[in-house]
């Protein structure tokens, strides 16, 4: 954990500043609502693709014994498993796939389909959907259709080429603890309509048997006094400052670049993300309105104003104790003195229950700037809202 007096030199360094974000080059990014949803009407009845299949379980052990990961799959008859690569002598890092297992058609000519199952080391917070996205973004291809089954588990069909030649994949993607199973079903384009029913019933019929539900990353809780508490990832850095008063109460959680836990350089440091949770009491009698008011007042004179309203997030379920929530999405304006912030966003949560309100913002690059580290921004906020939790609510 890091000294107190650290927190609070880093912190005031921040706010001296106003907000430094690292600024990196824009990506392209692909737009959700201009993908197709996927396609899952089939012609063929599940009792004859039954006929046609084999229920393949698999249990893949790793190299200290222990089981990384169980799952199922219905193989087309006919097909046969390739020996799986030995990795000896390498060090896998985070970014490199595992292949798990890899399945074969028989041959037409030299091309045949395959299904490859692999698995990636996940580092951060992401949704499975982002995740999916960010992976075509990088290896390219065309989204053809896509199906968000939850923020674990989506699935997608796709074309690429591969050594020349044109493949029209249906893939799954799936979490499991702190890692990401990639299953793909690659038929070739000139084969796909043929294939095209096979190639549905097999995918669906993919599923992890043991997924771990766990977080993706170590996470710690904090605290306020007695009173609420929510969870944060180890990857960010808290600031408290001393509670003086439970009517009114504050923490920023920081993903800063250039860091470690155990030293902080003021001179290379750079906020990748903020998040600031505030906690007021009813009794103080103020209202939700005098809060926002004092919330861009604050922003203001740190150089920042709330810009046009770009989305409202709907899909955080909050506790149960949570009466009211409304979350938005804005883009920041910068102010004078500020000129680095163009395409970021400000989040902000107005969250009610019976004794307080709690005012949750996020500061981050916007999704066109960077929309990795948007995505890993805004599903940590997502994590840090499920997890907001009153524990002696009442005053």
């Amino acid at each position: 954990m890091l000294i107190r007096h650290l927190y609070k030199k880093a912190f005031l360094f921040i706010a001296i500043l106003g907000v430094v974000l690292s600024v990196t080059p824009a990506q392209a990014f692909i737009k959700v609502e201009d993908i197709p949803k996927l396609d899952r009407k089939v012609l063929m009845t599940k009792e004859e693709f039954y006929t046609k299949s084999d229920l393949t379980n698999v249990t893949d052990i790793d190299e200290d014994g222990t089981t990384a990961l169980n799952f199922r799959i219905r193989l087309p008859k006919e097909w046969i498993t390739l020996p799986v690569p030995k990795m000896e002598n390498v060090q896998l890092r985070s970014q490199l796939f595992k292949m798990i297992r890899t399945y074969v058609s028989p041959a037409r000519g030299d091309i045949r389909s395959r299904i490859e199952i692999r698995a990636l080391d996940l580092k951060h917070f992401v949704s499975a959907q982002d995740w999916f996205l960010n992976f075509i973004l990088l290896n390219g291809g065309n989204i053809d259709g896509l199906f968000v089954k939850s923020d674990r588990r989506v699935e997608a069909e796709y074309t690429t080429l591969d050594k020349g030649v044109s493949y029209t994949i249906r893939a799954v993607a799936e979490f499991t603890g702190g890692q990401v199973v990639l299953a793909e079903y690659y038929v070739p384009t000139e084969y796909f309509k043929s294939e095209r029913e096979q190639q549905v019933w097999t995918m669906a019929s993919f599923a992890l048997t043991t997924p771990d539900e766990g977080p993706i990353e170590p996470v710690e809780t904090y605290t306020f006094v007695d009173i609420v508490k929510f969870d944060y990832p180890q990857s960010w850095i808290l600031y408290s400052p001393p509670i003086t008063s439970i009517d009114r109460m504050e923490a920023t959680i920081l993903n800063l670049k250039g860091t470690s836990r155990e030293v902080i350089d003021v001179n290379t440091m750079k906020l990748n993300g903020r998040v600031d949770v505030k906690v007021i009491s009813k009794t103080l009698g103020t209202t939700e309105q005098e809060e926002i008011t004092a919330l861009k007042k604050s922003l203001k004179e740190k150089g920042l104003e709330i810009g046009e309203l770009m989305r409202s997030v709907d899909d955080v379920k909050f506790h149960k104790q949570i009466l009211k929530s409304k979350v938005d999405a804005y883009a920041i304006k910068a102010g004078e003195g500020v000129n680095n912030l163009a395409g970021y966003e400000l989040w902000v949560a107005m969250v009610e229950s019976s004794g307080r309100y709690y005012i949750m913002t996020l500061i981050t690059m916007g999704r066109d700037e960077s929309f990795y580290s948007w995505a890993q921004n805004t599903e940590t906020f997502k994590f840090i809202m499920r997890s907001l939790a009153p524990v002696n609510d009442m005053n």
